[in-house]
This record gives structure tokens, sequence and C-alpha cells, in this order.
């Protein structure tokens, strides 16, 4: 499909993609380069989240307005993102500031405090792992069993039976 970015975008015809498969969800439809090109899981859940939509809605509940609105925010941060270093959302280049939820599962929302959330989007093996706030973008996650989930990156530790650290094997 048409790159967000590509000197031969055209939004109707990106928009008239994702909509022709109404049972679709949101989140599937975006991914599909078939559709449009250049949305990854980054761009994918933090559009969602801006514009406070849940990616496993289907794009015939969210019609045309909305999926329009959703592209157009999607390309407008990609291309925000052009000149700098790395991908940012939030207006900062902090490390660890740069998003809302991607890639912060495990971690509070930056606007209601609610734990943001990881869950596959898309059937096996071209899955997609997402990230969202279930409290701004309410709905149905059909893959999201409920169970605490660590932030992303961190890693159980291991102690002894006494309480102490144990060094990894080779150490």
């Amino acid at each position: 499909g048409p790159d967000l970015l590509g000197l031969d975008w055209d939004l109707r015809v990106a928009v008239a993609n994702v909509m022709a498969v109404p049972e679709r969800s949101l989140g599937a439809a975006l991914l599909d380069q078939r559709n449009l090109a250049g949305i990854g899981t980054f761009y994918l859940s933090e559009t969602a989240f801006l514009r406070g939509v849940n990616p496993w809605r289907t794009v015939g509940e969210l019609g045309t307005r909305e999926v329009t609105e959703v592209i157009t925010l999607a390309q407008r941060l990609m291309r925000a993102n052009l000149t700098g270093a790395g991908q940012s959302t939030t207006g900062s280049t902090r490390r660890g500031h740069e998003s809302y939820v991607h890639p912060r599962s495990g971690r509070s929302c930056r606007r209601c405090r609610t734990t943001i959330r990881v869950a596959m989007l898309g059937d096996p093996p071209l899955d997609r792992a997402v990230f969202f706030c279930p409290g701004c973008q309410p709905g149905p996650v059909p893959t999201d069993d409920g169970r605490p989930q660590r932030p992303l990156g961190s890693a159980p530790k291991r102690t002894r039976g006494d309480g102490r650290l144990r060094r990894p094997p080779g150490r």
C-alpha cells in the first residue's frame, strides 16, 4: 500500500484499503503493508493510545472518520521523528520518556496511572506485540489473560535461600 512517508502518499487510498474489510481489527489493518506501509508496532501502539482507540476494535466499528484521524496522526508522528536520533511521541528524547505505552508494559500510564499492558494482535506466526492502556483505550483484548506483567526488559531477581543474590552461571 501507499507509504506514509513516500512521495506518492495518498490518504484516500490508504483509508479505502484499511476500510475494505470492516470486520478486521484496526491494529491488524494498519500493520498490513498491503493497506499502507510504514506503521509498525511502535506507531500503532502510540497512535492508538493518543487517539484513545482500542487497537482490537474493528475498523467498521470505528468508521472512516476515526480511521482517517488515526492514519493522519501516525503520519504526523512519523514525520516529526524523521530528523531526530530516535522515536518520540511525547516530545521528550530522555531515555524512558520517549513514549506513552510502547514498550512500557507493567508500568503506570502517564495519563491515568492504570498499568500498561502488552498483548498479541493477529494470528501466529504473523502476530505482533501491541502495547495499550486499558484505562485510556477501553474495549476487548482477546489475547490478554489479565495476569500481572513485569515491565519489559526486567528479569526476576534470583536469590539464594538466605536472600543474597545468586551469581549467574559462568561468573
